[in-house]
């Protein structure tokens, strides 16, 4: 087998490597963010669709709004109320320490 025979098997496999990651890839993220939804029709022109980012975001801002209103009005929700939540995300966060991630600064 001479050079140019093993340099196209060599590319014939890693094209078949490179689909079989490719179809593994597409199936891991079917099942992490859902099935794809290339398969319904498009919405009517003017017609929104959720994605999944702003039902998410939407989500976020209301548990926030429901957290001040709570927090405002001292209100407890099956007695938890907005100390214990902050003192519960404070306590979380302070195990998360972003100097290991990013060591370095903008003076460096």
């Amino acid at each position: 087998m001479d050079t140019s025979d093993r340099r196209l098997e060599l590319v014939r496999s890693v094209r078949q490597e490179q689909e079989r990651n490719s179809a593994a890839m597409r199936q891991r993220e079917s099942l992490y963010y859902g099935a794809s939804d290339s398969y319904l029709p498009d919405p009517a022109p003017g017609q929104a669709v959720m994605s999944g980012f702003k039902l998410r975001f939407f989500i976020a801002l209301v548990l926030f709004m429901a957290f001040m209103v709570m927090d405002k009005n001292n209100w407890a929700v099956f007695e938890v109320d907005s100390g214990t939540i902050y003192e519960t995300i404070s306590r979380n966060a302070k195990g998360f320490d972003f100097g290991d991630i990013f060591p370095y600064t903008v003076d460096d």
